[in-house]
């Protein structure tokens, strides 16, 4: 009796035991597949992907240091210095300097900007912006080479405001420099200084509807200017996006993470449509540019520019996007002017680059690479 006692006793501990211990694993009654919840959602979620980004695309800076065409190495940015430029990147201009792009040396991860401010122009801890690749999922892209059939007839900026500039100079060039600029008349930068207005400004549009794929606030150039801009996707090349590369060079030191904010219209991820004011040029009359002794120093106006060219799957491409009436009237605003060459900057003969400015040719001395719209290298596009 004893006996059949302990033996119901240990019965009754191993079922409570086994059955409401709460360390035990709970049953799976219904028998379920699959592992924990956890589990089940690493699975990729279906819907449209996104489009790959190509070389220079969101994921990378806005500018950096051109390789020169005799020097292997090295990975390529959006937008660059001219190859054979003097130490520093600077290029004298008829004894001004002319300083070009920036490397990404520097640049914290992640694309912060100094100040703690992120590359989308949102405060860290505030609001956070579209992503980018999201609203790049929600855009339909059109084919680059439609830009062949049905050209942009919105340029960068308005014809009026510019005063200077030279083509794309490809790696086949004297002068080898991948992308086109633009100078501005200095009186709308006096007009600002006295009125504050925005509006006094040269204007900078959107060249196409697209996607702000990167955002760049205050972005340290090796010479110790500061600049701004952005990329605009706008088109897809081999299922790779496309990018326009508007870097917007001030030409000075502000000595203030914020002081360029103003001037920047929009954010990362944000949709634009062509012709839309996305950005004003700034400069300044009254400063000189950070780390220059010499009295062709200043003021920072005379040395203001946008550098502008396409990125894509095959790296740094000419900008002929333009309708032949925009072309022209950009190559005649600049014609004559003091950086629109292809040689030193004294005195020099180019019959084919001035051919092919009176052409409209945004390009000039393009390899195949360099060529949005075909595998072969042309002399003037």
């Amino acid at each position: 009796m004893a006996q059949k006692h302990w033996t119901l006793h240990l019965l009754l501990f191993t079922c409570f035991f086994y059955q409401c211990h709460p360390n035990q694993p709970a049953q799976n009654p219904e028998g379920l597949q699959g592992g924990s919840e956890a589990e089940q959602s690493d699975s990729p979620m279906g819907g449209q992907q996104d489009l790959p980004v190509g070389q220079g695309g969101m994921n990378q800076d806005l500018d950096d240091q051109e390789q020169d065409p005799q020097t292997s190495g090295g990975n390529q940015d959006l937008s660059d210095t001219d190859a054979g430029q003097t130490p520093g990147g600077l290029e004298m201009v008829s004894g001004t300097e002319a300083e070009d792009d920036i490397t990404s040396s520097g640049h914290e991860a992640g694309g912060l900007e100094a100040g703690g401010q992120e590359a989308g122009g949102q405060e860290a801890g505030g609001q956070e912006d579209p992503p980018a690749d999201q609203a790049n999922m929600n855009f339909d892209y059109p084919p680059l080479s439609s830009f062949q059939q049905t050209p942009s007839d919105r340029f960068l900026t308005d014809i009026e405001t510019i005063v200077d500039g030279h083509a794309f100079r490809g790696a086949n060039a004297n002068r080898p420099h991948q992308g086109a600029h633009i100078y501005f008349n200095p009186s709308y930068f006096e007009d600002y200084q006295e009125s504050g207005d925005l509006e006094t400004l040269p204007k900078i549009y959107a060249i196409a509807d697209g996607v702000v794929g990167r955002i760049e606030l205050y972005f340290s150039q090796r010479t110790g200017n500061y600049r701004y801009g952005l990329l605009l996707n706008f088109a897809e090349l081999g299922g790779e996006v496309v990018n326009i590369n508007y870097s917007i060079e001030p030409f000075m030191d502000p000595q203030d993470p914020t002081a360029f904010e103003t001037f920047l219209l929009v954010n990362e991820g944000d949709q634009v449509t062509q012709g839309q004011v996305i950005a004003y040029m700034y400069s300044s009359t009254l400063t000189q540019s950070a780390n220059c002794e010499s009295d062709s120093c200043e003021p920072s106006s005379q040395n203001a520019h946008i550098h502008f060219e396409l990125n894509g799957p095959q790296g740094k491409m000419n900008p002929a996007i333009f309708t032949e009436n925009v072309a022209l009237a950009f190559r005649e605003a600049i014609r004559g002017s003091a950086r629109d060459k292809d040689c030193s900057m004294g005195d020099c003969e180019q019959p084919e680059y001035m051919a092919c400015s009176e052409a409209g040719g945004m390009g000039f001395q393009l390899t195949p690479e360099e060529n949005p719209f075909g595998d072969e290298a042309v002399t003037c596009q």
